[in-house]
């Protein structure tokens, strides 16, 4: 597996994009609105080389203290060292290179052991000479032990900041399956974006959330088509709905 997004919640994303486009020129690809119940959860999503950045407009519940993305490192050109904040706790840290790209990403973890563990046997994650340090694709996973902390609920999707990664899968159900049966833990089962899009979340054992992402673009492009031009009609972004996957086999 290779990491595909990493997530972001933040309280004004206009604010946060602002920022990140003055600091380090990214601007965002792709916006739309994601309505869920009674929410709507604008949505910006902006590259870095192959992964892409996901920023979500909304916020709420506490920042656990363990299973956080608490850093992201990345590769940029044309400018200086620096470290900044776009939104509150998501923390970046940037690099001069040639080439855009992610170069790690760290987790804070009450159980990095256990977390290296499940991304070495079923994430096919490699590790590497460094403990604590494991590679997903191109990008580094280094996990970090946190304090010792009493033993906290399952994680609310919502948290401020760097919030989860995402992987690419074949079958949502399926794999959301597997990894469960493995040890991971079921926070999200799978559900629908769009048509073609399909999405799940898990748990490492630390509480760090990791999203399972299934694509098929040729069944998504006509729905983007179709809210696209709905969009410049009504002077709105565009809009998709979540919907439960009815899953062929139980997750």
């Amino acid at each position: 597996m290779e990491i595909d997004s990493l997530i972001a919640n933040v309280p004004d994303i206009e604010a946060a994009l602002r920022e990140l486009a003055s600091r380090i020129g990214l601007r965002p690809f792709l916006r739309f609105d994601l309505a869920e119940a009674q929410t709507s959860i604008p949505v910006a999503l902006l590259n870095v080389g192959k992964v892409s950045l996901e920023l979500l407009g909304h916020v709420e519940g506490e920042r656990p203290e363990s299973g956080v993305l608490s850093s992201v490192e990345i590769d940029a050109p044309g400018l200086d060292e620096m470290t900044f904040n776009p939104a509150p706790e998501m923390n970046i840290v940037c690099h001069p290179a040639k080439t855009p790209r992610v170069r790690s990403v760290q987790i804070t973890s009450l159980r990095p052991s256990e977390d290296e563990r499940l991304l070495l046997e079923q994430l096919g994650a490699v590790s590497t000479e460094a403990k604590g340090r494991v590679k997903l694709g191109s990008v580094e996973l280094r996990l970090v032990a946190a304090d010792p902390t009493p033993r906290q609920q399952l994680p609310s999707l919502h948290f401020r900041g760097w919030h989860r990664f995402s992987v690419k899968v074949p079958s949502v159900t399926i794999v959301h399956r597997q990894l469960i049966y493995s040890g991971l833990g079921s926070l999200r089962k799978p559900f629908r974006v769009m048509p073609g899009l399909s999405e799940s979340m898990v748990t490492l054992p630390s509480g760090a959330i990791l999203q399972l992402t299934q694509q098929e673009l040729w069944k998504m492009m006509p729905m983007l088509a179709v809210e696209w031009t709905k969009s410049r009609l009504l002077q709105r972004p565009m809009r998709f709905k979540i919907k439960p996957v009815i899953p062929e086999i139980e997750v």
